[in-house]
């Protein structure tokens, strides 16, 4: 790693908030107007992920919120708008010179727990690091990706090698984070068992693997290791694939379709677990509904095509990879 300026560290809290903010009578918003008045009334709401905020009163304030917040034994590292709402239901990012009587901001915080952000901080501190920044993954991979359409919700599924993350970006903030333990290594696992294969095997057979192919019984897939040549049955092999991939699809799905707001969302789909597979997101379009596309990154050795998660990271630190 070159020019490393601070250490990316990893946080896995979310929680969202919507405030309406009066500014009566009718005013036009100037720039770096819109602030959050500690005494401003909010309505809270909890989307799915780690529930940090549970209970939370219909109506609340700002300052009581930042309260529960510390309470619950968390600390606010990032806040993004996903969309501010001003008269007339109009929905903007961008609503400087905009006239209106009040502001409604759908806003986004992503939480570290404030006993790894002491302990880190303490740790790294006394190794002589000086500039410390605790910063979101998922937030930096939303922010490198280009969606097809611009001002619209999209998710990010990122499967890796035995945990999948999902998480929808709007805005410029995160409005769902969430998790589960599938992933491409459970695919190896599942060749391994059922073509009685070792695991390291099971690795290089899933690589040839190619879900559209057409063939009939006799075909087979065929690796070599430590000098012997393996095989594998083509119509097997994929049926295996393809099931723990519905599956997966299927978890997927359910997130997804918990809230309202996302039942009209893009898939980015991204990871070295899934994406490698060629006929995989065919598969997950069939189950989820949602149109699937690919994210990746110009390929780099150091980082793979695929591990879009560490690109994201370091340029949202501005780190050189």
């Amino acid at each position: 790693m070159k020019n490393k300026k601070k250490p990316l560290l990893l946080v896995l809290a979310l929680v969202l908030c919507l405030g309406t903010f009066s500014c009566k009578p009718q005013s036009t918003i100037a720039a770096n107007e819109i602030t959050l008045n500690p005494e401003s009334t909010l309505r809270t709401k909890n989307y799915e992920g780690k529930k940090i905020l549970i209970g939370i009163p219909e109506r609340t304030t700002f300052r009581e919120l930042l309260g529960m917040v510390t309470s619950s034994g968390n600390i606010n590292i990032s806040k993004g708008d996903m969309t501010i709402g001003l008269d007339d239901n109009v929905t903007t990012l961008y609503p400087i010179g905009q006239k209106t009587t009040s502001i409604v901001l759908d806003v986004s915080y992503v939480l570290a727990k404030r006993k790894f952000y002491n302990m880190m901080g303490e740790k790294l501190t006394g190794l002589g690091i000086k500039e410390i920044e605790f910063i979101s993954t998922s937030l930096g991979q939303a922010m490198k990706c280009e969606p097809k359409q611009k001002n619209k919700p999209f998710a990010l599924i990122d499967v890796g090698h035995i945990t999948t993350n999902v998480s929808v970006y709007k805005g410029e903030g995160l409005a769902l984070m969430s998790s589960f333990s599938m992933g491409g290594g459970h695919i190896s696992s599942d060749l391994m068992q059922l073509l009685n294969l070792s695991f390291k095997n099971a690795e290089l057979i899933k690589r040839k693997v190619i879900l559209t192919i057409e063939n009939n019984k006799n075909e087979h897939y065929e690796v070599c290791s430590k000098g012997s040549l393996i095989k594998a049955p083509i119509n097997m092999t994929n049926q295996i694939v393809k099931s723990r991939i519905e599956m997966m699809a299927k978890v997927i799905k359910n997130i997804l379709t918990m809230n309202d707001t996302f039942k009209d969302i893009d898939i980015y789909l991204t990871g070295d677990g899934l994406s490698n597979f060629k006929g995989a997101r065919n598969i997950l379009k069939d189950i989820t509904g949602f149109n699937v596309y690919e994210y990746k990154i110009p390929f780099d050795s150091s980082t793979g095509k695929y591990q879009t998660s560490k690109m994201g990271l370091a340029e949202l630190a501005n780190v050189a990879i």
